[in-house]
């Protein structure tokens, strides 16, 4: 449940972007739905620190930056302007969100992690 979630807010920030809207629906979306990935990263750290399974925030952090790097180049590869349709430069343009996104979603996962434990030895 919580890939989806991690990655909800691209489709509507590459339609922001591509289509220069500044209506303030379409950007209250992509707002909203940043936080609710923001909150799904806190919440998967912080109930998997709460239940000491930190073996799988080890393969959480790659998977989802490989969902958000393959979410990511759909969205640009769906964005390209018709007159350069093998853009060379698409999958780099990907990887390099991917990889500025990289320290963010371990932070919040850590950080969720962290909370889990707490919450875990205040409810002894």
């Amino acid at each position: 449940m919580w890939l989806p979630l991690l990655v909800a807010w691209i489709p509507t920030v590459m339609v922001v972007a591509s289509h220069h809207d500044s209506r303030t629906l379409v950007t209250s979306v992509s707002v909203s739905c940043g936080g609710i990935a923001v909150v799904a990263t806190l919440g998967f750290g912080g109930a998997l620190g709460f239940r000491r399974a930190w073996g799988y925030l080890a393969w959480s952090l790659p998977l989802g930056m490989a969902t958000i790097g393959l979410v990511m180049l759909m969205a640009f590869d769906g964005s390209q302007p018709a007159n350069a349709p093998d853009d060379p430069a698409l999958g780099l343009g990907a990887l390099l969100v991917t990889a500025a996104l990289l320290p963010i979603v371990a932070l919040l996962l850590w950080l969720g992690e962290g909370v889990g434990n707490m919450v875990r030895h205040l409810r002894r």
